[in-house]
């Protein structure tokens, strides 16, 4: 995805703030009669189970590797699928989609649970983070993590790293983890899974604190700096 095409504004408000961005208006939770099976259909997601959705690049630092092997415990426990939606070659030479399709292939139980859906459409994006059971966000470096908060306009819990922007970010929206540990990763995800009532509050905080990340809100930060900055 290219960010430029889905954020409504970026600004550094504060030295000790990430830049604020909104998401575009298309995130958001989906009303009676707006269906998110046709979409996947269409991306090959099965329907037969519940699933984890990752969205963003497809290289290294997006932290893949690990999550596939928190996949490799969280199965053991649940019937589950892993989606990754994110174009396969946008990263050029810093994309390891290879080592990740050969880390599948080495694991037939893992390769029947994951989905590589390529680029995806901000519309079939809503319904994808719509049917979701959560957004797992692994990244070992983000300067703002915008999926994070298009997850959580759709009403879509966040399991993300606690290192980098994610933590403040997300806030008490979502369960944070330590991404360089499959076994904390997996264990964010079993927590989820093994509880509705957890999951059910996490939709509610994740939709009150998507409205955090608004163009009126950025614009209000910025001008608060350049006041500040101008006294």
């Amino acid at each position: 995805h290219r960010v430029e095409q889905r954020c409504e504004v970026l600004v550094r408000a504060d030295a000790s703030h990430v830049e604020q961005i909104g998401p575009s208006g298309k995130f958001r939770r989906l009303g009676a009669g707006e269906t998110v099976g046709p979409v996947l259909d269409r991306l090959g997601v099965p329907k037969s189970r519940p699933y984890l959705l990752y969205v963003g690049g497809i290289s290294p630092h997006k932290n893949l590797t690990t999550l596939l092997d928190a996949m490799k415990t969280v199965l053991d426990r649940h019937d589950v699928s892993l989606v990754m939606a994110g174009d396969l070659d946008a990263d050029g030479f810093l994309a390891n989609a290879s080592e990740l399709k050969a880390k599948l292939a080495a694991d037939p139980r893992l390769e029947s649970r994951a989905t590589f859906t390529g680029f995806v459409s901000d519309d079939d994006l809503v319904a994808l983070y719509q049917g979701a059971a959560a957004l797992v966000f692994p990244s070992l470096l983000e300067g703002f993590g915008l999926p994070a908060v298009e997850a959580m306009a759709c009403g879509t819990p966040v399991l993300a790293s606690r290192v980098g922007s994610l933590p403040e970010v997300v806030g008490d929206a979502g369960l944070l983890f330590d991404p360089r540990s499959a076994r904390e990763i997996a264990a964010s995800i079993d927590r989820l899974l093994d509880s509705d009532d957890l999951r059910a509050d996490l939709v509610r905080r994740a939709e009150a604190r998507s409205h955090l990340f608004t163009w009126e809100r950025a614009a209000d930060l910025a001008l608060d700096s350049l006041e500040r900055a101008a006294v």
